[in-house]
């Protein structure tokens, strides 16, 4: 009859993702809709939701239609994720620097870049002239995640001691503290 279903429906889905664990809800779609989907992370109607699939490369299957006429078909969708893991807070002296790892993700940028070495890989080197928050961004398969490090720029303060006057001939031993190394100028 006129409008009637002549063969098989079309199971064919078409092509999604790859989606990052953080992305909302997507409709799939197939070449015939109105059929049933299954798998991790897909409704019924075909919504798909990265974070309840997880991670990895997940099975949807579609069916559509019903015996004798029905079809059936599956694809693969990939979720990825950039978790990037920031280093620890470090406290370095005036004029010291701090080496800087982070990991997580496939690629790195760090901002800002007053005092780094570089603005781009998993390490980098800050020297910042005062304390400084770092921002790393971390990207993955077209995923990003961020974290922040501060690196405290701690003053050196040295002191001298003993700070008593002495008379003029006599002498007396000086002991310096809160250095590595010490120069010491006679130099009045």
């Amino acid at each position: 009859p006129s409008g009637a279903q002549s063969g098989p429906p079309n199971p064919a889905i078409n092509p999604a993702g790859p989606f990052c664990i953080s992305s909302g809800s997507t409709q799939l779609i197939a070449a015939d809709m109105g059929g049933t989907w299954s798998g991790p992370g897909v409704s019924a109607s075909g919504m798909f939701n990265p974070a309840a699939a997880g991670l990895g490369t997940h099975t949807i299957n579609y069916s559509v239609g019903v015996a004798p006429c029905n079809a059936a078909s599956s694809t693969t969708v990939t979720v990825n994720s950039a978790t990037v893991t920031p280093p620890a807070a470090q406290t370095i002296c005036s004029g010291g620097s701090a080496t800087l790892t982070a990991s997580g993700a496939g690629t790195y940028s760090w901002s800002p870049a007053t005092g780094l070495s570089a603005t781009t890989g998993s390490t980098v080197t800050a020297s910042p002239a005062s304390t400084t928050t770092y921002t790393v961004t971390g990207t993955t398969a077209g995923c990003t995640s961020t974290g922040t490090v501060t690196v405290t720029v701690a003053p050196l303060t040295v002191g001298v001691s003993p700070s008593s006057s002495i008379c003029s001939g006599a002498s007396t031993t000086l002991t310096a503290t809160g250095g590595v190394a010490y120069a010491w100028n006679t130099t009045p």
